[in-house]
């Protein structure tokens, strides 16, 4: 406690016990000056044992490679997330951990409704995935592949004969690795709130010249990936949604994963915007015509069993599941760090990975899958773009050291 302010409160009591008597008003003084000296105690021990506010350096103060243990890392990664919420760059997070097969860490920090003060569940706050969705894509695509109910080899005019003639052929693969030159958002076309299928959704585009020639460039599209989804369609005569979910989140049991239709649903985290001003919630869209290139919502929970899945290699033959993840490579041979649906690349400390991040209205994280480590992380955020890659970086450093410790993993839950 400020001493000023404590011999200020005593000689005011003093004051008002030993003035002329006017028994109302001492009465009243006393009163209020027992209210404020109670205030401020309670105030004063609050500070002392309550959360302490975090400083930007505090979260970067500590090795990741000198944690002795995964509970540890839990903490300083913990310790991050904190500081993210208390400065209010993102308004709740949902973390899902795993290592071979197994959940090494599961927790909900921060709201899914900040109003209502609502926590996040990881196993049941549904998050808007954004581009993770590619990666799901993916997975759908090398299941279909492996029964042969669609060639990823063929040329998109195979499954859609009536789309726009261009001046170049080009495969389904190469539209999963965009290199197809199909181009990318324009104007107001990120942002819409209109309840287009997918086909009115390939209408945005389709008539409009190739920005690169197939294969001779690496040019990032969700409208290429969205194509797909319409072969799909109409090479099984079934609504994209329905194959992902006979195909992929039925086997896997991804039972809180669907199409995001623009309506908040039930479970689903608010989405949010950051501003001057802190975190508004986010503008209105309807990410249905979208659905395979980002139009999602899922868990960390559900995600993880995706990812889980591709580690542990178990859902996918090798063949395929390799394919899957195998770079391509433009006509010249150059490389690109991508494979179908998935991001295949080293990270900030040269180490393997595999995954997507999301990025979207709303919604933004991580998905990556360390084979080398065996371990699988999901993160999910109900913000859009809220640029915190350089605190994710060592939180994902602060898990993979504490991961190295965990030698039989058992379930780790935040409080």
């Amino acid at each position: 406690l400020d001493s000023f302010f404590v011999l200020f409160l005593i000689n005011s009591f003093n004051i008002c016990t030993f003035a002329p008597r006017k028994v109302k008003h001492y009465i009243t003084m006393k009163k209020l000056i027992s209210i404020v000296l109670i205030s401020t105690i309670i105030s004063f021990f609050n500070n002392l044992f309550g959360q302490k506010k975090l400083l930007d350096t505090d979260v970067f103060r500590k090795n990741p490679s000198e944690v002795t243990s995964f509970e540890e890392a839990q903490k300083e990664a913990e310790k991050i997330l904190q500081y993210l919420i208390q400065e209010e760059l993102i308004p709740g997070a949902s973390i899902t951990v795993t290592k071979q097969g197994k959940t090494i860490w599961q927790g909900g920090y921060g709201y899914a409704d900040i109003s209502k003060k609502t926590p996040i569940d990881p196993k049941t706050t549904i998050f808007r995935v954004a581009s993770m969705s590619k990666a799901i894509t993916g997975v759908i695509l090398a299941r279909l592949q492996e029964q042969k109910k669609f060639d990823w080899n063929m040329s998109l005019y195979e499954y859609i004969p009536d789309f726009p003639k261009k001046p170049f052929d080009f495969t389904i693969k190469q539209l999963a690795g965009h290199l197809a030159g199909i181009r990318s958002y324009k104007a107001n076309e990120y942002t819409l709130n209109k309840p287009y299928t997918i086909a009115q959704g390939v209408d945005l585009f389709k008539d409009d010249i190739l920005q690169s020639a197939p294969g001779t460039k690496f040019l990032y599209s969700s409208y290429g990936i969205n194509l797909i989804s319409l072969a799909i369609e109409k090479c099984l005569n079934k609504k994209f949604e329905d194959v992902a979910k006979e195909e992929v989140f039925k086997p896997l049991n991804m039972w809180r994963t669907f199409p995001d239709r623009g309506k908040i649903i039930q479970d689903e985290a608010i989405p949010y915007t950051r501003s001057k001003k802190g975190l508004d919630k986010a503008t209105d869209v309807n990410n249905y015509f979208k659905l395979a290139g980002g139009g999602f919502l899922s868990t960390s929970n559900d995600i993880a069993k995706m990812g889980t899945a591709i580690e542990r290699h178990n859902f996918l033959s090798q063949p395929i599941e390799n394919e899957m993840l195998k770079k391509q490579c433009t006509i010249d041979d150059t490389e690109i760090s991508y494979g179908i649906g998935w991001q295949v690349q080293r990270d900030w400390n040269g180490r393997d990975y595999f995954g997507h991040t999301g990025m979207g209205v709303g919604g933004f994280g991580w998905l990556s899958v360390y084979p080398n480590e065996e371990v699988v992380i999901v993160m999910l955020f109900n913000v859009t773009d809220p640029q915190i890659s350089i605190y994710l970086q060592r939180l994902t450093d602060f898990i993979l050291e504490g991961a190295k410790l965990t030698d039989q993993p058992t379930l780790i839950e935040n409080p």
